[in-house]
């Protein structure tokens, strides 16, 4: 709170004593771990100044400093203007009148928000750091300690389902997640949700409920007693995997807890979808880095032999991929390729619009100095995802998509801060 206060005397006075325009209401998030549930909560407070009053003490004014002239940053923070605390001695200030404080709850949206922020950062559910935090998110969501979250991918490599695990901080038997297992699992889940796509609420697992739903079989061997399925599908209507939240205890969870963890749900399926670009790309770049040009005909070979490795890799083996023969088969001719020549060009395409969009995202900060254009937060955080895109793997359809926004969103947001 004192950096807060600090800046709103800083504030009051440039607004009172030297008509720079400045707005009346200072707002400011605060965490606190609740008593009684030990989760994380969020207040929202806002200060409403219109009712103080600044006198300076001494007699003359003290000149206003040259910097403030071109503005100074609205935020939370010390005004950013070089030796304005010098220039303004607090003590030399005597403030008068009454604040007015509103305090709200804001934890739904601020988790909101920090669940799409790490979901956004993730490359593999398999990182244990970010996977917590999700899990600790996930509980300050729904308002209950001690419940557990699992992740269930349905990757798919050239239309069929390869094996991914269940990740979540439960001790899991990875022989459970056979080829056969998990071809299984994919079909009980896609014909208990093919009428409605909607969470599915079990408050107590028993055997009714596994005679209906087969699936909730690994969550009884994992111990728990109650749950909330959420189906991830895509825009195709294809299932590409499933969050679980789960509890050792019975009756758990209501339709108040699923209704709070709806609105998360695309977050996760974005984050699936972005994780199956990924393994696309390992895959292809697998198959490019080890063998020359592949005909589809035979690229499924390659796809399979490209995941086998992938799965050795993450299991920290040390191993070299295996030679792909094709017995009694024998070429009837032959092809040339450049080598590299699709990398090269991806990668110049990706630098220059690296270049364009970091470029952009400065001149938007420089206007958010001057202006509190509401829509520029939304431009800010655009481009943010796309540099993080960018700056992993680039794939055709986010490339037009960013084109379209430099072109159109872009062009117009800087002719309306020209004007």
């Amino acid at each position: 709170m004192e950096k807060e206060k600090l800046a709103g005397a800083y504030q009051l006075i440039l607004s009172r004593l030297y008509n720079m325009p400045v707005d009346n209401t200072m707002t400011s998030v605060h965490s606190y771990t609740c008593h009684e549930t030990s989760l994380d909560r969020y207040m929202e407070l806002e200060i409403d100044t219109r009712f103080i009053d600044v006198r300076y003490k001494g007699d003359e004014l003290p000149a206003l400093p040259q910097q403030c002239l071109n503005g100074w940053v609205n935020g939370y923070d010390v005004p950013d203007i070089p030796g304005i605390e010098n220039a303004f001695c607090l003590d030399n200030f005597e403030f008068e009148g009454m604040v007015i404080l509103h305090m709200k709850d804001v934890t739904e949206r601020e988790v909101y928000n920090i669940i799409r922020n790490r979901l956004l950062q993730i490359d593999n559910f398999s990182d244990v750091t970010i996977f917590k935090e999700l899990q600790r998110q996930i509980q300050n969501l729904v308002g209950v300690d001690g419940v557990q979250t699992a992740i269930k991918p349905f990757y798919r490599v050239n239309d069929h389902l390869v094996i991914s695990e269940l990740y979540t901080q439960a001790k899991v038997d990875d022989k459970e997640y056979t080829p056969e297992k998990v071809s299984e699992l994919y079909s009980i889940v896609v014909e208990a949700f093919k009428h409605s796509s909607t969470p599915l609420l079990i408050s107590q697992i028993d055997d009714a409920a596994i005679l209906k739903y087969p699936f909730l079989k690994m969550l009884v061997k994992l111990g728990y007693k109650s749950g909330i399925m959420c189906p991830l599908f895509t825009g195709a209507k294809v299932l590409i995997g499933m969050v679980i939240v789960m509890s050792t205890k019975e009756e758990q969870f209501t339709w108040k807890h699923v209704a709070k963890l709806e609105p998360a749900i695309p977050l996760f399926k974005l984050a699936l979808e972005k994780t199956q670009q990924e393994l696309d790309h390992q895959v292809d770049r697998v198959i490019k880095d080890q063998f020359t040009a592949v005909q589809d005909a035979v690229e499924w070979r390659f796809t399979e032999t490209a995941l086998n490795y992938l799965i050795h890799q993450q299991h920290g083996e040390q191993v070299k991929i295996e030679p792909i023969v094709f017995n009694h088969v024998y070429p009837l001719y032959g092809a040339i390729d450049i080598r590299n020549s699709s990398v090269e060009r991806n990668h110049a395409i990706q630098q220059d619009l690296l270049e364009q969009l970091e470029l952009a995202q400065r001149i938007i900060r420089l206007a958010k100095e001057q202006t509190s254009f509401p829509l520029l937060d939304e431009i800010l955080f655009k481009l943010k995802k796309y540099i993080h895109s960018v700056n992993n793997i680039l794939f055709a359809d986010e490339e037009i998509a960013i084109h379209h926004f430099l072109k159109n969103e872009i062009v117009n947001m800087f002719t309306h801060i020209q004007s």
